[in-house]
């Protein structure tokens, strides 16, 4: 503290006013980096729109008549900001490829480097070169591989399951349990307007008008739909919107359409209620999630401590299952399991109408048709997985466990043997080491 009063003093008794770059060094007698400042590239015009700006939001008078020119000033404001960066990126390129033909390697690694800094940490959008191998990747993912195995029996009865048309009151509580905040499709329609629509119908105070026009028209939409089994165009697109990981590679998130949703948030609801999956599954379901996996996983390495034998593990990911498994096996496994025919004719539409384009930094590329597995982000995806995984499940416990499939290991065989599916990651663990090898290769064939 003394050391800024000290410069503060020499500074004012020297009787000039202290640039900036000696205001630096100021902060509270230490020392800081030359940052380079937006004013360092900004124009005249960018600068006093954001005075502009500025100044406006700061004034009191008339503050709620100051909305549309607020806006309209940061439309300016972003327009203007864009054109600078785009001219201070063809200066900072010329520089450089200038120095590069002078020989000058330092120079042109200084005005890189200068450049970098005032551009910041945004990832650099994607070439079309890496646009059409991601696409490709993507493309083989989906792309349907008959399977040479034989299919899987479903050891389980089917469970009975409405097929009438949804009423009101269920296509109210599906969009209320859609999640707000999430990324919109590429109609932009969010869950937060299928909300607004329905608190416009049905206002909560007396004084307020009821506009349910909105909110009639997307209910027609949605008994239209699983009353005769049509889907517009619209609701099979799929924007998927490609996220790099660390060590390498990328992974999909899907963004589909807010009455895509509701559908699908409809069928799983009732499905959910009435299917009644194995015990070993974790992944995608209430009240047994990853918390519940490891209580078991402990719990079963503790019990052979207390023992004192030996505890052989083998844990399994099964990398990219949930969008690589045969659609048309799948779809046989739900009409095992009791879906009635107008939900499995809305699926199969689904299914065959989408189509999947890849996004990576606001760069789009071209869409292809999806024809094996699942979008992440569905919400019926994890419903139909579970259905797969299930079926994989009973019959493997029937090879191996020799109980038909229908019960969960139990009873004095808790102590020998347990298998936790958590989504497509799970864990076979057996104090025989034998048994432990045999059913991994057993699990390894299925899958």
């Amino acid at each position: 503290m003394d050391r800024f009063r000290l410069e503060s003093v020499v500074l004012t008794s020297a009787g000039s006013v202290p640039s900036s770059q000696s205001l630096s060094t100021l902060s509270m007698g230490f020392p800081i980096d030359n940052v380079h400042l937006w004013a360092d590239w900004l124009s005249t015009h960018a600068k006093q729109l954001i005075r502009k700006r500025g100044q406006l939001a700061k004034s009191n008078a008339h503050k709620k008549d100051n909305g549309p020119e607020l806006r309209r000033l940061s439309r300016e404001t972003d327009k203007s900001g864009k054109e600078d960066t785009k001219r201070h990126t063809e200066t900072a390129a010329a520089e450089t490829e200038a120095c590069l033909e002078d020989q000058d390697l330092q120079g042109g690694w200084f005005k890189l480097n200068l450049w970098m800094k005032q551009r910041g940490d945004k990832a650099f959008g994607p070439s079309f070169e890496d646009m059409t191998k991601l696409t490709d990747e993507m493309e083989d993912l989906h792309r349907r591989i008959e399977p040479q195995e034989e299919p899987i029996p479903t050891p389980i009865a089917p469970c009975q399951t409405a097929d009438s048309a949804p009423a009101e009151d269920e296509i109210t509580l599906a969009v209320k349990r859609l999640k707000s905040g999430k990324s919109p499709g590429a109609s932009e329609m969010t869950a937060a307007h299928l909300k607004k629509w329905h608190r416009q119908a049905h206002p909560l105070t007396e004084e307020d008008i009821p506009q349910p026009e909105a909110w009639n028209k997307l209910v027609e939409q949605v008994q239209h739909a699983w009353e005769h089994s049509e889907l517009p165009q619209e609701l099979c697109c799929c924007v998927q919107v490609m996220v790099p990981n660390p060590d390498g590679g990328s992974r999909g998130i899907g963004l589909l359409e807010a009455v895509s949703k509701v559908l699908e948030c409809i069928i799983n609801s009732r499905v959910t209620a009435k299917v009644k999956f194995h015990d070993c599954l974790h992944g995608f379901r209430v009240a047994r999630g990853t918390d519940t996996t490891q209580m078991e996983s402990k719990l079963f390495q503790q019990l052979a401590g207390m023992d004192q034998e030996t505890l052989f593990k083998a844990c399994l990911d099964w990398a990219k299952a949930f969008a690589t498994f045969n659609e048309e096996r799948a779809f046989k496994k739900l009409h095992e399991c009791g879906f009635p025919a107008k939900m499995l004719a809305l699926i199969a539409l689904q299914w065959c109408k989408m189509q999947v384009t890849p996004k990576q930094a606001d760069f789009f590329s071209m869409p292809f048709c999806q024809d094996s597995g699942q979008i992440t982000g569905s919400v019926l995806g994890p419903l139909v997985f579970n259905v797969v995984v299930d079926s994989v499940v009973r019959h493997w416990m029937t090879v191996m466990v020799n109980d038909g499939g229908t019960s969960a290991i139990t009873g004095l065989a808790v102590k020998e043997r347990l298998l936790p599916f958590c989504a497509d990651d799970g864990m076979v663990a057996s104090r025989d080491p034998a048994w432990l090898q045999e059913a991994l290769t057993a699990l390894v064939a299925l899958f």
